[in-house]
């Protein structure tokens, strides 16, 4: 199995990649990491270790919110909808 904090390093790589691609503000970015570090512990999980596809669910979001930081992505948000269209 990999590490997660080499999922999470290879996340945050990732997520100005992915967001510049699909046009995400600045504001929402921390939700696009969360969802890539689920899913690169679910392919973990499914590739490298016992398929136990919930587990690895799970691990992905509490891990995903300790590395994006709930608080600043919800403030990121709030301020987003609040203001609008920013990128």
């Amino acid at each position: 199995m990999i590490e997660m904090t080499i999922i999470i390093a290879m996340a945050m790589s990732l997520t100005p990649i992915i967001a510049n691609y699909i046009n995400v503000p600045k504001k929402l970015r921390a939700w696009i990491t969360l969802v890539i570090i689920i899913l690169l512990n679910i392919g973990n999980t499914w590739f490298f270790g016992d398929h136990q596809v919930l587990l690895a669910i799970k691990q992905g979001i509490n891990d995903g919110v300790i590395a994006v930081g709930i608080y600043s992505a919800g403030k990121n948000t709030m301020e987003y909808m609040k203001n609008g269209d920013e990128k």
